[in-house]
């Protein structure tokens, strides 16, 4: 049967008939199989002039600890590889990756669908409301990340035209900053009737009321530990944040020291801490003890830092919890959102201040927060010319904000008066123009960070302090000017510059979470393409031409 049905000229055709079929669709397999396989063996050939698929020399120098480190980084991009391919700014991100990934086998890169898989970068939501988006990488180690667009791989010149490609010096700084302390702690200062959260004793009366902070400090990725100032010369190296909660007593200051190069106070140890890297450090004290004097030393370090302290309670009439016992109680807070884009609070949680009902962030029993800078909200550092101070409110009463006496009885006119703020020391480096930052987070409430307010889930105190915590605990370590950056002193300022000559405008594509297509203009240097499919489409032209050659002459012979 099979004889007769291919058998003759007639059987031969049948036969071809059905085989090519067959081998259009193996042909096609291989084309995607080895298309991937390529791309993940970086089978391509850079193309560019300015070889933006290039790894520098420089680049594999920078990151050779890599793959000393106890942990994976891992490089996330949430958008799949042939919406990345099809993006010009993101494909060359996204092969850089993958050579990294190549040559450091402790560097992972992986791509996530946000349309069919939206809950797959929840991990790295600052906020419930924050939004991570298609052009979105996220760079992650142990339980530390970062989240940068694909835009801030690039530079751009005054009109908004690509000027450089800076995806090498970015990336590594984003690298060195991760790993800089492969255990980052948050301590508890301890030693003056602090409320504190005790790993080692879980006995520890402390640990039911900052049980939540202890949990918001983990999940942000941060060990927790205690510190007795009085114990130590200086701050660990290893810390990211210094928690003070709720002091019952001052901090130890001896004036029969003072001026000695031998004797540093404990507040002398916090600010030089914050002012000898780039430290953080979260403050809730209480008001009554303000008034009543017993925090002298710690509020005349918080004065240099921006933050005068109030001595009476706050009163909101328009915006506070109502109380069943006390109908004519208004010193449970509802702190009012800084709606201004440009201000640091904003940064932080502008997802909530931007909603028609935005969730409560309840601070309860406060007294005032001032800024100390007579002159505005800022002040130059003394004895130093690089770095300046800067006061910024971070929640407020409404208009109607009042101090209270003792007695309940209102003691100001009615105004919006600012519940809690930060300060914040910034200062570049001239050389490297290396951005340096400290904080220090002040409320004057002693139960601003209690089980009452952070444990409670209708509240938005949660999310939002974690927030903050994720902001002000993470540290910049900046890679080699020699990869780029916006030096001038930069061998190669701005990275891998694009040639002048050669620049067109091309549109390309990239898919947002709603499965709209983004559509932009981007200046691109003519051939910055790259052939990782170079083999596997002369592959099959190979064939096609044999077959065709073969074909032709059974016919023509």
């Amino acid at each position: 049967m099979k004889k007769e049905l291919f058998a003759g000229k007639l059987g031969k055709r049948r036969l071809l008939s059905l085989l090519i079929p067959i081998a259009l669709a193996a042909l096609l397999l291989f084309q995607v199989w080895f298309t991937g396989f390529s791309e993940r063996k970086q089978l391509y050939i850079d193309l560019t002039s300015e070889g933006l698929y290039t790894l520098t020399d420089k680049m594999v120098e920078e990151c050779e600890y890599i793959d000393d480190l106890e942990k994976e980084i891992t490089v996330t991009f949430c958008a799949e590889p042939d919406q990345l391919r099809a993006n010009a700014k993101a494909r060359t991100v996204y092969f850089m990756c993958l050579a990294l990934q190549k040559l450091y086998p402790n560097l992972a890169v992986k791509c996530v669908n946000l349309k069919t898989n939206p809950t797959a970068v929840n991990a790295y939501k600052t906020t419930s409301l924050s939004e991570i988006y298609a052009t979105d990488i996220i760079i992650s180690y142990g339980n530390s990340f970062r989240i940068a667009s694909v835009d801030a791989f690039w530079t751009t010149d005054g009109e908004e035209n690509l000027f450089s490609y800076n995806g090498e010096y970015k990336m590594a700084t984003l690298f060195h900053s991760l790993t800089s302390k492969n255990h980052p702690v948050a301590y508890f200062i301890t030693n003056h009737g602090e409320l504190y959260f005790d790993t080692e004793n879980k006995d520890h009366p402390g640990n039911a009321d900052t049980e939540s902070l202890y949990r918001l400090l983990t999940e942000r990725g941060l060990v927790v530990k205690t510190l007795d100032l009085s114990a130590v010369e200086d701050v660990p190296e290893d810390c990211a944040l210094l928690v003070i909660n709720n002091p019952r007593a001052d901090y130890a200051y001896d004036p029969s020291q003072a001026g000695s190069y031998t004797y540093q106070s404990e507040t002398e140890k916090l600010d030089r801490y914050l002012t000898r890297d780039q430290g953080s450090l979260m403050v809730a004290t209480d008001y009554r003890l303000v008034a009543e004097n017993k925090l002298k030393n710690l509020e005349d370090f918080l004065y240099e830092w921006g933050f005068e302290l109030g001595d009476k309670v706050l009163a909101d009439e328009d915006a506070h919890l109502s109380s069943a016992v006390d109908p004519n109680k208004k010193t449970d807070l509802i702190g009012q959102y800084i709606t201004e884009e440009n201000t640091y609070a904003y940064a932080i949680y502008g997802a909530y201040a931007s909603l028609a009902s935005s969730p409560r962030m309840v601070i309860s029993d406060a007294g005032e927060i001032r800024s100390a800078y007579d002159l505005g909200t800022g002040a130059p550092e003394a004895g130093s010319i690089k770095f300046s101070r800067y006061y910024s409110t971070f929640f407020s009463t409404t208009d109607k904000g009042k101090l209270l006496d003792g007695e309940g009885n209102a003691a100001s006119e009615a105004a919006v008066r600012d519940i809690c703020g930060v300060a914040l020391r910034y200062g570049v480096d001239s050389t490297t123009l290396a951005h340096s930052y400290s904080y220090v987070f002040c409320v004057n409430s002693a139960s601003f960070f209690s089980e009452q307010t952070l444990g409670n889930a209708s509240f938005a105190n949660y999310d939002i302090t974690s927030a903050l915590v994720e902001n002000i605990s993470r540290e910049d370590v900046y890679a080699s000017i020699d990869l780029g950056g916006s030096s001038l002193n930069s061998a190669s300022y701005g990275g891998k510059r694009l040639h002048s000559a050669a620049v067109a405008t091309a549109t390309t594509e990239i898919y947002a979470n709603d499965g709209s297509v983004i559509k932009t203009n981007q200046p691109l240097t003519a051939g910055a393409q790259t052939a990782i499919i170079l083999i596997a489409v002369l592959i099959p032209l190979g064939v096609a031409i044999t077959g065709l050659v073969i074909h032709l002459r059974r016919r023509f012979r």
